[in-house]
């Protein structure tokens, strides 16, 4: 990654706030064949430590990003709002819709949305946020 851009969330979870710090850069990813966006996200104070994994990837003939992970590789960072929040953030940062990987319409080898993921979108489409396909079987931010 090249020239990384930073920025700050705050999520916050049965009343308790988290504020997180981000950095992301542009990328080629080979396997997809297309250029994406790898974000990091950590909490303050944390940055030497594992981050939270957010990969966005564009699609060919839309110009809708992907979300291809959403990853937070300690337990530490899970139920914190950290992918609901990148979402959002994502969709303001590039102003353009997000979009969730498919389970039965696959623009890739290896495609799926993990039970966890589904249940972030799930929680967002509660909130108004999103919107799902169910033809495709993909939720859009909205």
């Amino acid at each position: 990654m090249h020239n990384k851009i930073t920025g700050e969330i705050s999520t916050e979870v049965n009343g308790v706030v988290y504020q997180f710090k981000y950095e992301y850069g542009i990328c080629y990813n080979a396997d997809f064949k297309s250029q994406g966006y790898y974000f990091d996200t950590w909490e303050n104070g944390k940055e030497d430590d594992f981050k939270f994994s957010f990969i966005l990837i564009e699609l060919t003939h839309s110009s809708y990003l992907k979300v291809i992970d959403m990853l937070a590789p300690k337990k530490y960072y899970r139920g914190k709002g950290i992918a609901r929040s990148m979402i959002l953030e994502s969709k303001k940062i590039f102003n353009t819709r997000i979009i969730s990987s498919s389970n039965t319409i696959k623009i890739y080898k290896g495609e799926k949305r993990s039970p966890d993921a589904t249940r972030v979108w799930e929680k967002m489409q509660e909130e108004g946020l999103v919107s799902y396909d169910i033809k495709s079987d993909y939720y859009f931010t909205i």
